[in-house]
């Protein structure tokens, strides 16, 4: 059976802190959706995945 790769705490630390500031954007993304009125504009800000919430 082979080993499982292992991150270093340095390394899981930063993988954290990358997804964390992924999901802020996409939540503060989702908030302005609201206000944009430019058709053009609303098509570039729709996300290709789901926002999780």
């Amino acid at each position: 059976m082979p080993e499982e790769a292992k991150l270093a705490l340095h390394e899981m630390l930063e993988l954290h802190e990358l997804l964390r500031s992924e999901v802020v954007s996409a939540k503060k993304l989702k908030a302005g959706m609201g206000m944009v009125r430019d058709p053009e504009l609303r098509s570039f800000m729709v996300p290709k995945q789901p926002i999780p919430t």
